[in-house]
């Protein structure tokens, strides 16, 4: 009986092995699918950290860009270069860094920097324009021109603008009257003519403000005779930011040394000789210049350029302008009647002094959002 049992052991024995073998591969098979799981699982639980990081990083940014946008509505020379960048911070540890560059009274370009953490960088890039633009030269009729001249701003004039010659402009020209272009004529910008004239306004200038600073400095000049006559100035001194003020008509006299920075006020015609000179072109005088009319001693404010003027400041003349000599600025001239020019003249915008109220106007104009990249982990 013995052997018996031991011939039918054979088939139930390796029934039992299956049994064993199938047991083992099952527990191996669940236990990489549990590990496998875990491991899925894991990757899902890092995925949605980093995705949370990534939207505080974007969102920091973004943040940053309309912080930056209110900086300069409230005074759009408000600038955040990356020496010195606009900073915040929030509770859950997110944070923005941004930079505002560009030129006075440009376009803007705005970069924020949103980071959360140290494991998600996001950029946000935006434009901003400025509440309005300041024009190179702003006049109340006409602008005439006639020789080689550089323009690097706008033109706006209430009449007429006819120019000839080589007539180069980066900018636009905006007209209440025609716009007459002859000659050699390169104009980046557009030329809008018969645009209605109130539109085009002239910023008023405070001048008895200056006059009182001049008396105040002790820097107010009487013109002797009753101004019938120019007093011939060949010596200005300014000081440090100072304010000149002669009550009469002046006329400027050789190679006028100019000692200081500052502004020159005149109550009438301001002229500058044939053989004179108020600055240089290597070495241009910082002076703005404001002209007024003063009827009691028939003079309307005109300023004369038979010389050569040369100026890193602005020109403000309730009078006419009328230019036979060298003529460049880097600053905005405003005429209240004409501009007539006659040879070489290079004007190129830059900020106004702080007594023209379009210096520092708070404000901005519209902002767009230009590129976002991102994010780095």
């Amino acid at each position: 009986m013995g052997d018996s049992m031991r011939g039918a052991n054979p088939s139930t024995r390796r029934r039992g092995t299956a049994i064993v073998y199938f047991l083992v591969l099952l527990s191996v098979l669940t236990t990489g699918l549990i590990a496998s799981m875990a491991l899925a699982g894991g990757t899902q639980t890092q995925i949605a950290g980093l995705t949370l990081k990534r939207d505080q990083a974007f969102y920091a940014a973004e943040a940053g860009v309309q912080h930056a946008f209110w900086r300069l509505q409230q005074n759009n020379n408000y600038r955040a270069d990356a020496a010195a960048p606009l900073t915040g911070t929030f509770t859950n540890g997110s944070a923005y860094s941004v930079t505002v560059v560009g030129d006075w009274n440009s376009p803007l370009l705005i970069t924020s920097v949103g980071t959360a953490g140290g494991a998600a960088s996001v950029t946000v890039t935006a434009s901003c324009s400025p509440l309005s633009i300041v024009p190179a030269i702003t006049l109340g009729n006409n602008f005439d021109n006639n020789g080689n001249v550089i323009i690097n701003g706008d033109v706006q004039a209430k009449g007429n603008v006819t120019t000839s010659g080589r007539f180069r402009m980066a900018g636009s020209i905006i007209a209440g009257g025609s716009i007459n272009t002859n000659g050699s004529v390169d104009i980046s910008g557009s030329s809008l003519p018969n645009q209605d004239p109130s539109k085009i306004t002239l910023p008023v200038i405070d001048v008895q403000a200056l006059r009182n600073q001049a008396v105040a400095q002790g820097r107010a000049y009487n013109v002797p005779n009753g101004g019938k006559k120019a007093q011939e100035v060949t010596t200005l001194n300014f000081g440090n930011g100072g304010v000149i003020w002669f009550d009469g008509p002046i006329s400027l006299k050789g190679n006028v040394n100019v000692i200081g920075t500052g502004t020159l006020v005149v109550d009438g015609d301001l002229i500058v000789q044939s053989a004179a000179s108020l600055g240089s072109s290597n070495a241009p005088a910082l002076v703005n210049i404001v002209t007024t009319s003063n009827a009691s001693r028939g003079s309307p404010g005109d300023l004369d350029i038979g010389g050569y003027l040369g100026l890193i400041g602005s020109i403000y003349t309730q009078g006419k302008i009328s230019k036979n000599g060298g003529f460049d600025v880097t600053g905005v001239i405003v005429g209240y009647t004409d501009l007539n020019t006659s040879g070489g003249m290079n004007i190129t915008r830059a900020q106004p002094p702080a007594f023209d109220p379009r210096s520092n106007t708070s404000g901005a104009g519209t902002m767009v959002l230009s590129r976002i990249t991102g994010p780095i982990f």
